[in-house]
């Protein structure tokens, strides 16, 4: 090695050792690594979130946006790799401790350009504090994110019944707990090649939900945590713009991360610490009938019809011996035949008795249809014609839908 080179590195070593002994944060790495390689600096997040820009050139900016575009789509082994932007130009430089991905660095520049050797030393030499500093951010966000999803558990479970114990707790993880209270529960199964834990999603819905809706990433009245496999979000005395405004980002936001199907069932109002584990329950089974019924998006517990009767119910075994004395001859059938007489005869209800519609909703031949519906009406005994008879089996179908969730 060179002496001029053996003397680059010993000063880099100095600098990033100071930044480290400073406490050092994203921002400072990106500001260092920005002055000594005069180019603009961005550093991502293994999940691509901005966690630090710097700009180098006055009257160029470096366009984030598109960074992030071609970290996300870095596929090669490359120590570095190269991309043009529209507005210049880049190396992308990806940070890994062994085989896991802690981030990227982005070196941007209004021109072309190649790292040299001496530009190299100063980039791995940095990459090493990026990565002892990020994977310290990581390992405190780990213990934050334990102890909402602890704190949640306890509220949503009823183990915290006291208001005051509530308020104080939540007080300690920067929440202003106040009533009434508003719960949301979001279940968004990973779609597409960008695979998201639910913790990288609940952090993505976070930064972006409580900026837009509250212009700051830190909102106090707002709570995330995961709890079981859902993303809760818990709201203090919101209105009901602000309820609405926060489901509609957090819609946008998953339809923008590529979740094809998501759901998210939005509570009544708790106005006390007891009731929460009460309108918890409420938020589980909106969600179970959500998805049995594949209806994508935000649902009320209130506006679920006849599926809330059927929760409210106290006699879940009339219930059941209703729905087997009504269409059990139809669920017995499947069960040894595989026909989806019930599945068929649900569709046809749901779209009023229209035969066409319902093949077309099932994706089967109408002739198909037609048949599994006479044999379900010989079945019964009965004629979906009279409104009786279409009434019960259309409950009874609901209840066959909602039995395992009450």
């Amino acid at each position: 090695m060179k002496n001029s080179e053996l003397e680059h590195r010993n000063h880099i070593h100095e600098l990033v050792l100071d930044i480290l002994l400073r406490g050092g944060t994203p921002q400072t790495i990106a500001k260092e690594l920005s002055e000594n390689l005069a180019c603009g600096i961005v550093l991502l997040s293994s999940s691509f979130e901005i966690l630090a820009v710097n700009e180098a050139c006055r009257g160029w900016n470096v366009d984030t946006r598109e960074a992030v575009e071609a970290a996300r789509a870095l596929k090669s082994d490359a120590e570095v790799c190269y991309r043009s932007l529209s507005n210049g130009y880049c190396a992308l430089y990806a940070v890994r401790f062994g085989k896991k991905a802690i981030g990227t660095i982005a070196i941007c520049s209004p021109d072309e350009f190649t790292l040299g050797g001496v530009e190299l030393i100063t980039l791995q030499q940095f990459a090493i504090v990026f990565r002892i500093v990020a994977q310290h951010q990581i390992m405190m966000e780990d213990t934050v994110r334990n102890r909402r999803s602890s704190f949640a558990s306890d509220l949503l479970n009823g183990i915290i019944e006291k208001d005051e114990m509530a308020i104080g707790q939540a007080a300690l993880l920067g929440w202003n707990l106040s009533y009434p209270l508003v719960v949301l529960m979001i279940v968004a199964p990973p779609s597409g090649d960008d695979v998201m834990s639910h913790q990288e999603t609940a952090q993505m819905l976070s930064r972006r939900v409580n900026q837009r809706v509250f212009g700051r990433t830190d909102a106090e009245s707002i709570f995330w945590a995961v709890y079981s496999a859902s993303i809760v979000v818990m709201l203090s005395d919101p209105d009901d713009a602000t309820t609405s405004a926060v489901v509609a980002s957090i819609e946008e936001a998953l339809d923008a991360g590529g979740h094809d199907t998501y759901y998210i069932a939005q509570s009544r109002k708790a106005e006390s610490a007891a009731e929460i584990p009460i309108v918890y329950q409420e938020n589980e089974y909106t969600l179970s009938i959500s998805q049995k019924l594949k209806h994508r998006g935000h649902a009320k517990f209130q506006d679920l019809g006849v599926y809330r009767i059927i929760y409210s119910a106290e006699n879940k075994g009339e219930l059941r011996s209703f729905c087997t004395d009504t269409i059990g001859k139809l669920i017995d059938y499947d069960a040894v035949h595989s026909a989806n007489l019930v599945q068929t005869v649900a569709a046809v209800i749901e779209c009023g008795n229209n035969l066409k519609a319902a093949s077309e909703k099932l994706f089967v031949h109408y002739n198909t249809v037609r048949y599994r519906y006479r044999l379900a009406e010989s079945l019964l005994g009965v004629s979906l014609d009279d409104p009786d008879a279409y009434q019960s089996i259309s409950l009874a179908l609901k209840i066959h839908r909602a039995l395992p969730t009450v």
